[in-house]
């Protein structure tokens, strides 16, 4: 159903709103943090997260107030979000070009690779101050158990909790 610019969703027996407005996710993420922080705990979600360690899945605790008051002063504060404006605009206008380049030579433009590779250089050259090799989805699919969109996948098909943790943990699932 759709509430203006709310979205809300159904994945199997769980809901999910989706914000369709930037003001509306300043409220939401800013305003309101506290109020909705807080997520319905996902046993793929856990896997991906180190048991909600990170900020993403943490449930809202003192650890979490914590780290997002790291994340809101060091890293997302406006000035080092213009610091690497650069860096972003470089790696885009790269994109760009290899976009063009395939599209001249009448080649297929894989835009799902071309922009992971765009976000992992961003990441390595935010993080790292260099860019980190060639992105090869191939190879990172073919050494790693899964790939994300699969793993987003797994959570929507198997939505009943033993399943989850039967498919997740590698085991073979039963009807």
């Amino acid at each position: 159903k759709t509430y203006g610019p709310i979205l809300s969703l159904r994945f199997g027996c769980r809901s999910a709103v989706v914000i369709q407005s930037a003001a509306l996710a300043k409220e939401v993420l800013k305003t309101q943090d506290h109020n909705f922080c807080t997520r319905p705990t996902l046993v793929g979600q856990q896997r991906l997260s180190y048991n909600g360690s990170d900020i993403v899945f943490a449930p809202y605790n003192e650890c979490y107030r914590e780290k997002r008051k790291l994340c809101v002063v060091h890293l997302f504060s406006s000035k080092k979000v213009q610091s690497s404006a650069p860096i972003r605009q470089e790696e885009v206008s790269r994109m760009i070009q290899k976009i063009s380049a395939l599209s001249s030579a009448s080649k297929l433009v894989n835009l799902s690779d071309l922009l992971m590779a765009l976000t992992s250089s961003i990441i390595c050259r935010v993080a790292y101050g260099r860019r980190c090799g060639h992105y090869n989805r191939s190879h990172i699919v073919s050494n790693t158990d899964f790939f994300f969109p699969n793993f987003l996948e797994v959570i929507i098909i198997f939505n009943t909790e033993t399943r989850q943790i039967s498919y997740l943990q590698g085991n073979k699932c039963h009807n």
